[in-house]
């Protein structure tokens, strides 16, 4: 489906939303104007909605009472040949502890992910112990490597992985007052691991801050592969091909559309949250807000393009780390975060990185960058100050965003008495 189809799609989709099934046909009867496979798109669509509402609620409460009913009891209990020592982490997905081999084998202190109970169907545990195989055969200098699993006394499937020391990457940058630069190069090696998993057929889809950890000694390690795909799912034969209808395994604030809409899950789903990652690491915050959009408006949000980086720099935000309170950030603490003011961070990210984050987060998967080595590729030469990072588009400053119609009619005028002063002066 290309971007004009897909936009015309979006529209009329909104459009009827809310509207009852008699409203909505006559609005689509007379919208489609015979475009019978339109109508039935947004039909589908609109079907999908209701079908999936509120299964993100459904998930994270899921989530929520498995926490509670088994969190207390696991500090210091034994999974397999491991002893828990503390929780060190938690998501939609599982509770993460600090873990050592408690069996007098050898010494290992290791990371271990407990899945929710919600999660722990048969379907389920066959997934990671298909997909653990796989990514055990990982080595790369940027990624955690998944190192065992297998099943709680309860159920539970559980991970065991490398312990990778450190703090989610925008806190790093920010604790250390990162540049853009700085940043930008870091994260070129979270690329260079999210494009070695793709070559070896498997797609992260939960790319987030607190997924990419960065030691003392500055190296950053992609974790938690704890929900990805295989491109090829004939590589693991006892696994479902695809997620249980209703639960939609994704970060809200790093999702793309496609994983809100439900829909197929590619490479290009990996280069959104790319997008994503980068853009916080610029600006301090996500692209999209979501915590408090209802999932049945999670698509139409997803699918607009975000405001530029080089414009919501100068404007406050609201932040929440951890469990802590909602607190508003203003532009000269972004800017301070990252060793400048407000106007020259803004002058930095106008343009190319504009540009290239814009191509990284557009809605539809095929016009994204193609391989996160390509992303990284358009940063290194933005890095080298060519301002053909992205062709014609980005030298020229047009960022790739939709413009309002009166910017682009005070361009067009701009652009018309530059024309005509200049005819002017040489006559």
């Amino acid at each position: 489906m290309d971007s004009a189809r897909w936009e015309r799609l979006e529209t009329l989709f909104h459009a009827v939303a809310g509207l009852s099934p008699v409203d909505r046909a006559a609005y689509l009867s007379q919208a489609c104007a015979g475009d019978a496979a339109l109508y039935a798109e947004v039909e589908a669509l609109v079907r999908a909605d209701a079908e999936r509402s509120g299964a993100i609620e459904q998930v994270v409460a899921q989530s929520a009472a498995s926490f509670v009913e088994g969190q207390a009891p696991l500090d210091g209990t034994r999974i397999g040949p491991y002893r828990l020592i503390r929780e060190i982490g938690r998501g939609g997905m599982g509770v993460v502890y600090h873990a050592e081999r408690a069996d007098d084998a050898f010494r290992l202190e290791v990371a271990i992910k407990v899945v929710p109970s919600g999660f722990g169907t048969a379907d389920a545990v066959r997934r990671f112990q298909s997909e653990r195989q796989i990514l055990a055969d990982f080595d790369h200098p940027n990624i955690a490597r998944l190192l065992d699993g297998g099943t709680t006394e309860r159920g539970e499937p559980f991970l065991v992985m490398e312990l990778a020391r450190g703090e989610p990457i925008d806190e790093y940058c920010d604790r250390r007052r990162c540049s853009v630069r700085q940043r930008v190069e870091l994260f070129r090696a979270v690329c260079d691991a999210v494009d070695y998993a793709h070559m070896n057929g498997v797609i992260h889809r939960d790319i987030k801050p607190t997924n990419v950890l960065v030691g003392p000694s500055g190296v950053p390690k992609l974790l938690d592969f704890g929900i990805a795909k295989l491109l090829d799912p004939s590589r693991m034969p006892h696994t479902v091909a695809k997620t249980r209808t209703g639960m939609l395994l994704l970060t809200p604030d790093y999702a793309s559309p496609e994983q809100a809409r439900g829909g197929p899950i590619t490479a290009a789903t990996d280069i959104h949250g790319l997008g994503a990652l980068l853009y916080r690491l610029l600006t301090g915050r996500p692209p999209h807000q979501l915590d408090r959009i209802p999932p049945a408006e999670m698509v139409g949000f997803l699918s607009k393009p975000p405001a530029p980086p080089s414009q919501v720099v100068l404007e406050p935000s609201r932040r929440r780390r951890h469990r802590q309170e909602e607190e508003v950030v203003a532009p000269e603490r972004v800017a301070a975060d990252r060793g400048t003011t407000p106007r020259e961070l803004a002058a930095t990210l106008a343009g190319g990185l504009d540009a290239i984050v814009a191509k990284a987060l557009r809605a539809v998967p095929q016009e994204r960058f193609a391989t996160a080595a390509e992303l990284s590729d358009a940063l290194r030469r933005w890095l080298e100050g060519r301002a053909g990072a992205l062709g014609g588009e980005a030298a020229l400053g047009r960022a790739w965003y939709r413009r309002p119609a009166y910017v682009a009619a005070a361009a067009a005028a701009i652009a018309i008495a530059a024309i005509v002063l200049a005819t002017v002066l040489t006559s």
